[in-house]
């Protein structure tokens, strides 16, 4: 995998295009670019925000985490999803490293944005996270704003024993960096429309498309 980092100027030179391909889909995010700290627009009343509680099942005296399949359909034809996932153990990638843990790293948290692209993603195997369908974001600031928003959303969820990942846009990282991160999708996402069997992820099994 490309070990080069883009230098600021490379990412300017390329404007809009290059900059959404860069910051929302690579995997190697400039430092400059990798805290974003400025206010953001957010609309935040055209959005939805769903959590996913952890939840446990206790067997004798000991606590076992009980593992959700957890589903991102897309609701409308301008509403993309930020989405903050954890899974169990230090799962390796070589995704932007947003926050890792001093110690052993219990935890991934795999933080990203689920465009109109991707009509499903289902992952496996959630221990519990969180995800915000917003509305209208070609309105408020677009994909800078939007990656914005998922990179404020990674730092600030960042828990002491989690290692935090960031994707970005997930079907633009699975288009750059699908063969090099082969292992990771395939053991975060269980299926997704439209399926890449070249990455071992089989088509949704959602019965209907989406109808706009």
């Amino acid at each position: 995998m490309p070990k080069q980092e883009l230098s600021r100027r490379d990412v300017l030179k390329g404007a809009g295009a290059l900059l959404g391909a860069a910051v929302l889909g690579g995997l190697r995010i400039p430092k400059e670019f990798s805290a974003h700290t400025e206010a953001v627009n957010v609309p935040w009343n055209d959005g939805k925000y769903q959590t996913f509680p952890y939840q446990f099942v206790e067997i004798g005296r000991t606590m076992y985490p009980v593992f959700q399949d957890i589903d991102l359909g897309t609701l409308g034809p301008d509403v993309d999803t930020i989405f903050g996932l954890d899974f169990k153990g230090d799962i390796q990638t070589d995704a932007k490293v947003i926050y890792r843990p001093s110690g052993i790293a219990t935890v991934t948290r795999v933080v990203g944005i689920k465009r109109t692209d991707l009509e499903t993603v289902q992952f496996g195997r959630v221990l519990g996270g969180d995800r915000f369908d917003v509305s209208k974001m070609s309105e408020h600031g677009g994909d800078k704003a939007l990656d914005d928003m998922a990179l404020l959303h990674a730092k600030n969820t960042a828990h002491t024993h989690t290692k935090v990942v960031y994707v970005g846009d997930l079907g633009l990282f699975e288009k750059q960096w699908g063969p090099q991160e082969k292992q990771f999708l395939s053991t975060i996402i269980r299926a997704q429309r439209p399926g890449r069997p070249d990455l071992n992820i089989p088509d949704s099994n959602f019965v209907s498309p989406r109808i706009f």
